[in-house]
């Protein structure tokens, strides 16, 4: 009979569960400010990489919703975007919702063209640019 009641109820749970349904909607429009950004497969720069998107590239910037909450920026500053054919996680400071005019590709379209990069060397460029911190060292010392 114990077993009988058990199993009624993990059932009635896993119900509950599969009618939770996450909706993904395209929230805004924005633009990649950074000469190379990176598409993730998650919020992490240890997770796997998609593709990389050059300054200026348009992406929609995605929110997820439970129907109890929606949420548009994901772990610590990211935003899930669908660009290139792939939907994946990019660090939100490389995003403007602006479209942007100062990029170097697009300001000096000859030069940046005759650079001839490969998408091997666009994306250790933008993996480089995604790993820097910025901001103040965060050194600590009496002579630094």
């Amino acid at each position: 009979m114990k077993g009988i009641i058990l199993s009624l109820l993990l059932m009635l749970s896993l119900e509950g569960h599969a009618q939770t349904k996450v909706t993904t909607k395209v929230a805004k429009l924005g633009y990649v400010s950074s000469m190379f950004a990176q598409l993730y497969s998650g919020p992490n720069r240890d997770m796997e990489i998609y593709t990389t998107l050059e300054c200026g590239h348009p992406v929609k910037i995605l929110s997820r919703s439970d129907g109890k909450t929606e949420e548009m920026i994901f772990g610590r500053g990211w935003y899930l975007i669908k660009a290139a054919g792939h939907e994946g996680f990019v660090q939100a400071r490389f995003v403007s919702e602006s479209k942007v005019t100062d990029c170097f590709n697009q300001q000096y379209p000859k030069y940046y063209d005759a650079l001839n990069l490969t998408i091997s060397e666009m994306y250790y460029w933008g993996r480089l640019k995604n790993v820097y911190n910025y901001g103040e060292s965060k050194a600590v010392g009496d002579n630094l």
